[in-house]
């Protein structure tokens, strides 16, 4: 069981949902102080870019700075809940959204350094992904009638479409690296699979065996690790977008904190 001196008072009650989760929040957040903060400063230069770019990014959906955009605002978002769940030592939940992050990151620096490239395999994906849906419903006992059953039929006709390959896009930008990151995520934290589910027993890796189920929230080294490799996930996010842009009005903010996390981070994608 995890240390029960960071459970909140209704935790065996309500868990993480507890009316008085604060009180852990609290105990997590002053753990890992400096984490936390250069979180929070991530995502206050992120919302600020974000939120400046409603009025200077417009055109077409496929167009490079409207895509940018997009992924900036998914981005944000999905490094907000992350936080939401860190901060309550939600570490499985946290980790399946830095998943997120790091193919954000991946698109996002492709769009910044090799567009011509990836804007087309986003297109493939688009076809891709409706032609799975089409295909779904005319192989499901659906009831459609003859104008969506005639248009299921031209889309599986026509271009086949591909799915985006994780390792190739992240290769298309200098975020190559960290793919290692996003496939250990992948394993223990996103897909229901063996070691996705160890992450909930007490085991003794010298013994190989295990004593007990594991409960509530994550330990301080646990928060660290994800809050580090959220931070690297969001950074790149962050510099692919003004690259992508070509906003060169936050280089000394985004540095400061590009500085920042590298007097924090001791983890290395080997």
């Amino acid at each position: 069981m995890a240390d029960q001196s960071i459970f909140s008072k209704g935790f065996f009650g309500e868990g993480f949902m507890s009316p008085d989760i604060n009180e852990t929040i609290a105990i997590i957040t002053s753990e890992n102080k400096e984490w936390f903060t250069l979180l929070r400063d991530i995502n206050r230069l992120l919302q600020a870019i974000v939120v400046s770019g409603f009025q200077k990014h417009h055109g077409r959906t496929m167009d490079l700075e409207v895509l940018a955009m997009l992924t900036a605002m998914r981005s944000l978002s999905n490094f907000q809940s992350t936080f939401i769940n860190l901060e309550r030592g939600m570490i499985v939940e946290a980790r399946i959204l830095i998943r997120c992050l790091f193919e954000n990151a991946f698109c996002m620096g492709a769009l910044a350094e090799t567009p011509e490239k990836f804007i087309p395999l986003l297109y493939k994906d688009n076809v891709a992904a409706k032609r799975g849906q089409a295909k779904a419903l005319k192989q499901g006992s659906y009831s459609l009638d003859q104008d969506v059953a005639t248009a299921m039929d031209e889309i599986l006709a026509g271009d086949k479409g591909r799915h985006l390959n994780w390792q190739e896009v992240s290769e298309m930008s200098s975020l190559r690296n960290q793919y290692l990151f996003h496939k250990h995520l992948s394993d223990d934290a996103m897909h229901y699979s063996a070691s996705s589910l160890k992450r909930y027993i007490i085991s003794n890796k010298e013994t190989n065996s295990w004593s007990g189920y594991k409960f509530g929230p994550g330990k301080k080294a646990e928060v660290a690790l994800a809050a580090n490799l959220s931070a690297s996930a969001a950074l790149g996010i962050l510099i692919g977008f003004l690259q992508a842009t070509k906003d060169s009005s936050h280089d000394k903010e985004a540095n400061e904190l590009l500085d920042r996390f590298g007097s924090l981070s001791s983890l290395k994608p080997e």
